[in-house]
């Protein structure tokens, strides 16, 4: 073991372990390539013909993100009592 480290996401908790000396498989070549393109019209499109389709969740939540800061923005800000 080189490094331990512990992390929080949000309500997740991650443990990030760094090792050295640790012997690499590589997998077998296989010839095949995949590409990518990010676009306009649709999210991307792989080389295959897939489309993905852009889900926009900004555009549809941006009516409770604007109900939310509203209702921040009403409330009284309480400073905390002196000790």
């Amino acid at each position: 073991m080189k490094t331990i480290s512990v992390k929080r996401e949000g309500s997740r908790w991650y443990v990030v372990l760094s090792c050295d000396n640790v012997p690499a498989r590589p997998l077998p070549a296989t010839g095949a390539m995949a590409g990518i393109d990010m676009g306009v019209a649709s999210f991307l499109t792989t080389s295959d013909g897939d489309h993905v389709v852009n889900q926009r969740y900004l555009a549809a939540s941006a009516d409770r993100v604007a109900d939310a800061q509203r209702d921040l923005a009403r409330r009284r800000q309480v400073s905390p009592s002196p000790v």
